[in-house]
């Protein structure tokens, strides 16, 4: 399909479902799932959503940071340097298959968005997030801290 000038989707490839997901999570020498949620959803003490009633992270999931500590005062997007130091405190790396979800997807769209920027070219998205994982009791969850 024809729009705007451009075959769309033109970056369909950027969202991935929940088999890619585990995928991801099987492979954490190149891959890594990165939770974009705050640090009280990633270790479990809230779920963080009043409809979602689970609580905890992917196993193997990433802490990639709350949104927040993306921006700047201003609301402007950090450098890149400042953003790989982050990522590099919980073994997060630019050369890694990179895959960002939060609860329900907007929060890590808008990191997904930054590592395009930052000029990443394995990125992606898993819009189902911690819903759709924690929506099916065999899919594995960690609580409490971790790095």
């Amino acid at each position: 399909m024809e729009a705007f000038g451009a075959t769309v989707p033109v970056n369909k490839n950027y969202i991935i479902d929940l088999p890619e997901a585990k995928e991801i999570l099987a492979d954490q020498e190149r891959s890594k799932l990165v939770d974009i949620r705050s640090w009280e959803e990633y270790i479990g003490t809230t779920s963080g959503y009043s409809y979602i009633e689970g609580k905890g992270r992917p196993a193997g999931a990433a802490w990639g940071h709350d949104l927040n500590n993306y921006r700047n005062i201003d609301n402007t997007m950090k450098n890149a340097a400042e953003i790989k130091s982050m990522w590099n405190e919980w073994g997060i790396s630019p050369d890694q298959r990179l895959s960002f979800f939060c609860g329900t997807g907007w929060r890590a769209a808008e990191v997904l968005i930054y590592a395009e920027v930052m000029g990443l070219e394995n990125i992606s998205l898993f819009d189902g997030g911690w819903n759709e994982w924690q929506d099916d009791a065999s899919n594995p969850i960690e609580l409490g801290e971790s790095n």
